[in-house]
């Protein structure tokens, strides 16, 4: 189809082309975290139709690893849609509300990240030597580009359980992505990722703001 297709041009933008599958993904990727931080269930479908989109983009491009991913955040918004309806609470209209982890959980989510990290960053760092014929350079920022990817893992998982420190990953992820790929001249992604980083910081606002008045409204002595 030729919506689908990645290098049919639809419009130029700031001197750049673009196709109908990246507006597709930007568009849905856009709405599906603005939609998470005001707290709408509607960010799990959205990020799912993002997720198979950003799959199919990557596949075109022959970024096999990028599609791989698309795997593990189609299944983790699987979960967090059924959490936020039918998983938490005690029952299918229970409000949610943002928590916070345990300072112990916070150290290994820390842990898992680095170790993550190492792992990845291993087989970024030495998968041209191994495989020359599938990757015929060397890979950017292998460890730092595996860092982002350790913690977006985290990242979403701590999202469908609505813990706030989703966001502070977020931002982390957001802001190393914008610095890789102005690094790497690719000015327009890079000034999505900057917008990524300014609703990450609005959802963590909004989602503070949330739960400093549940934990109020928790407190307050019942009449």
């Amino acid at each position: 189809m030729p919506l689908f297709e990645l290098h049919r041009v639809w419009f130029v933008v700031l001197g750049y082309p673009m196709s109908g599958l990246e507006f597709l993904v930007t568009a849905t990727n856009v709405l599906a975290v603005w939609l998470m931080t005001r707290k709408n269930v509607w960010t799990w479908p959205v990020g799912l139709a993002a997720t198979a989109l950003f799959g199919l983009l990557s596949f075109e491009q022959r970024m096999y690893p990028d599609t791989l991913e698309q795997v593990y955040y189609f299944a983790t918004n699987c979960w967090g849609w059924w959490l936020w309806t039918r998983g938490a609470g005690e029952g299918p209209k229970s409000p949610l509300h943002p928590t916070y982890n345990r300072a112990g959980v916070n150290v290994l989510l820390a842990v898992v990240i680095a170790a993550a990290t190492a792992a990845f960053g291993f087989v970024n760092a030495h998968v041209h030597i191994w495989w020359p014929a599938v990757f015929a350079h060397p890979a950017s920022f292998a460890y730092l580009d595996s860092f982002a990817t350790a913690m977006s893992f985290v990242a979403q998982m701590l999202a469908a359980y609505m813990k706030m420190e989703n966001w502070t990953l977020w931002m982390l992820v957001n802001g190393i992505s914008a610095w890789m790929y102005w690094q790497r001249g690719v000015a327009f992604v890079s000034l999505l990722f900057v917008g990524f980083f300014l609703l990450a910081v609005k959802g963590w606002l909004n989602w503070r703001a949330d739960a400093k008045a549940a934990a109020a409204a928790a407190s307050a002595p019942s009449l």
